[in-house]
């Protein structure tokens, strides 16, 4: 069984907890956005689609890094974008 989490809101404010300490605790998907905008990028309903923020960037490094999958689905098209957030797997 693999845990996830649903909209990347729990990140708080920082990339750095959202890694290891993550996989730690079983979590293997974290979803960026849930249909509307928030810390990490635009969701699939938030009218602006103006993709992922500086953080939301951070942490789709540190998810990769982490080897955790980034969850899109509920995200803007510009935030599910391949080239808009440089995504490695």
């Amino acid at each position: 069984m693999a845990g996830g989490l649903e909209d990347g809101q729990v990140v708080g404010g920082a990339a750095a907890g959202c890694g290891a300490s993550r996989t730690d605790r079983g979590v293997r998907v974290v979803q960026l956005t849930y249909n509307q905008a928030n810390q990490l990028g635009d969701g699939s309903m938030a009218p602006e689609n103006r993709g992922l923020t500086p953080l939301g960037h951070r942490v789709v490094e540190a998810l990769n890094d982490s080897r955790l999958m980034v969850d899109l689905s509920h995200s803007g098209e510009r935030t599910c974008l391949p080239r808009q957030h440089g995504g490695k797997r």
